[in-house]
């Protein structure tokens, strides 16, 4: 039989482990999510993105589970690119602990950034977001590891703008703090996409296999 206090040491270990598991970065390249070729090769990225749009999936969160995380990823870019856009319309997604995985990356330009006024990039953030949600702590370090790494290799200004993206204000959105920044980003501005409306086509994506 097991007693209560073995069973709440178990589940502390267990705890300690998926955090400890969290530590580092992980970079995932389109062939290791299996990504499928786009329709065409983007534009390039010829100057620094002077805003920066965070967009909730609305998908499952992925935890610690990267396979999971992969299988989004292919399911996003499937439902993307069924309504219009070249490729999955982020720049970059984020995911599962420390997960970064690259869609147009940082040398192609998001299919959602084409009618942009200001060059920008496009991130999505992985998981179901109700409205003022925080983001778990351990995602929003890797955005913003993500976005120092732009910063450093130049193709995002220093003094860039956070947007959030939206497009159900019932249940959609969350809040980042930015370290070294007294703001708070809040999912309360909606923007056009310009491959597809994403606000008809809705957040439901078919399971990629």
């Amino acid at each position: 039989m097991v007693s209560i206090t073995s069973f709440v040491l178990t589940a502390l270990v267990a705890t300690v482990f998926v955090i400890d598991s969290c530590s580092g970065l992980y970079h995932y390249n389109r062939n290791a999510w299996g990504a499928s070729r786009a329709k065409r090769a983007a534009s390039g990225l010829n100057q620094k993105a002077q805003l920066i749009y965070l967009h909730p999936t609305q998908t499952d969160y992925c935890g610690n589970n990267n396979i999971d995380c992969k299988r989004t990823m292919r399911s996003i870019q499937q439902m993307h690119m069924e309504n219009g856009c070249d490729d999955i319309g982020f720049n970059f997604a984020v995911g599962g602990c420390t997960g970064i995985f690259e869609g147009s990356g940082w040398t192609g330009m998001s299919p959602f950034a084409r009618d942009d006024d200001v060059p920008s990039v496009h991130i999505g953030v992985i998981g179901k977001y109700s409205r003022g949600q925080n983001i778990p702590s351990n995602v929003q370090q890797t955005v913003v590891s993500l976005v120092n790494e732009g910063i450093l290799s130049q193709k995002i200004d220093a003094n860039a703008e956070y947007r959030c993206v939206y497009f159900n204000a019932n249940h959609s959105g969350f809040e980042l703090q930015i370290p070294n920044r007294s703001e708070k980003v809040s999912c309360t501005k909606s923007v056009g996409q310009n491959c597809f409306n994403q606000q008809a086509a809705g957040y439901d994506y078919p399971m990629a296999q």
